[in-house]
């Protein structure tokens, strides 16, 4: 899963501190595609229609939303925000599986 500690925790704790927010960044980004890369393998690449995509972003908003109703530590809040972004992503880079010509 999506944990920033795994893609780099070393580094946040040895930046410097003008360049905290892009390597947060980076980090987040690299925490993101490695989340895609491990969906893709897992789901495949099919195409979403947009209901089939909001279905999927709400179950990841969905568990999301659980973490800050428990107030989960910051790895877990990370990991799901990393898992909504990616199925955004996802989204973007597959297109409308019933689009006639538009990506979206």
């Amino acid at each position: 899963m999506a944990d920033l500690k795994r893609y780099g925790k070393m580094a946040v704790d040895n930046m410097d501190y003008g360049n905290i927010k892009m390597s947060l960044r980076q980090l987040f980004h690299t925490a993101m595609d490695k989340e895609i890369e491990r969906a893709y393998e897992k789901h495949g690449t099919e195409l979403w229609g947009r209901h089939e995509f909001y279905g999927i972003l709400k179950e990841e908003v969905d568990e999301l939303w659980d973490a800050i109703k428990i107030n989960a530590n910051s790895d877990k809040l990370a990991e799901e925000m990393i898992q909504v972004a990616a199925m955004c992503l996802r989204y973007y880079e597959t297109g409308n599986r019933y689009s006639d010509g538009m990506a979206l």
